[in-house]
């Protein structure tokens, strides 16, 4: 998969219809996409295989986890603390349904994550422990368009918020909403193929 995006980037920019900065953060966003769609078809020791897996190869990054958690994807979330932190699984889920917020933030420094993310983790676990996680693998490999723009207005707001993670969840914002839009468009095709089967059934 990351061969392929990367060989795919490489033949973008030699073509020039992307720059070399476009193009690498393309490919990187594909790669992120790909991996939270491979985790949400997998359970137990197949996502903690690919979590250690993700954190060898340099690719388990904060925005990485912050996209498994907006997607709603509660096990590679959690894979990645318990990974990140070095603590069991079960720990770090006990440590994540406590409401104090103390137990997060300390759950996030021992993660090694950047303060400047804390903001947004937590109210995106706010907004997931209000709408619950994503129990289907479809699901769980979407952005959930409410989750970010809560956690975008939230960190649009906050004087400590970074201005890369603002960045990272404008894109994400666009990218929720561009789905959500195919997949109404898929519903409405869908619909229009079904009518005029029903009026020749009538």
């Amino acid at each position: 998969m990351a061969k392929l995006s990367d060989t795919l980037a490489q033949f973008a920019v030699a073509r020039n219809w992307l720059s070399a900065d476009r193009a690498a953060r393309v490919a990187s966003e594909a790669r992120e996409r790909s991996t939270v769609n491979i985790a949400a078809g997998s359970n137990g020791d197949d996502v903690r295989g690919l979590v250690r897996h993700l954190r060898a190869s340099g690719q388990l990054t904060a925005g990485l986890i912050l996209r498994a958690l907006l997607s709603g994807n509660q096990e590679l979330f959690n894979a990645a603390l318990a990974e990140l932190a070095d603590l069991p699984p079960a720990r770090v889920a006990a440590l994540l349904h406590d409401r104090g917020g103390a137990s997060l933030q300390a759950l996030l420094i021992r993660a090694g994550l950047p303060e400047s993310t804390f903001a947004a983790f937590r109210v995106a676990l706010e907004v997931s422990h209000e709408t619950g996680f994503v129990d289907t693998v479809g699901g769980a490999a979407r952005l959930r368009r409410r989750m970010v723009e809560r956690v975008l207005t939230h960190c649009a707001t906050d004087r400590k918020a970074a201005e890369p993670l603002l960045i990272l969840l404008r894109r994400f914002a666009t990218e929720s909403a561009r789905e959500e839009a195919r997949m109404f468009c898929d519903e409405l095709m869908a619909e229009e193929a079904i009518a005029p089967h029903d009026l020749i059934a009538a």
